[in-house]
């Protein structure tokens, strides 16, 4: 019993340690130390194919975005955030739903 407990922990804990957080002070930012980090984020992901979810104030998305997309084109997801931080959470993209097919409507006699 206690093996299956900590092989379901370890299955668990697994895609947590897979996502990779990076947090970015204001000062950072705005003198320009993030901008290789940022970069390189950005190159790693469009590489890799994963996907980068940024929090960050509304008025900072069109700089992370450029900054970001220098280093390649990788699909990023801006959220607002209330405080003058950024927050770079590297994840694997989600698996789309798969679309249901149109039924064909049935001939009316």
């Amino acid at each position: 019993m206690k093996k299956v407990f900590f092989a379901l922990t370890a299955l668990l804990a697994s895609s947590a340690w897979a996502q990779q957080n990076i947090d970015i002070t204001a000062e950072q930012f705005n003198s320009g130390a993030a901008n290789a980090e940022l970069t390189t984020l950005g190159r790693q992901a469009a590489a890799s194919g994963k996907r980068l979810v940024v929090t960050a104030p509304q008025h900072w998305h069109a700089q992370i975005a450029a900054r970001i997309r220098a280093g390649g084109q990788a699909e990023i997801v801006m959220k607002d955030g209330f405080y003058e931080t950024l927050l770079v959470r590297v994840e694997d993209k989600a698996a789309e739903p798969a679309k249901p097919e149109p039924v064909a409507a049935a001939a009316k006699p």
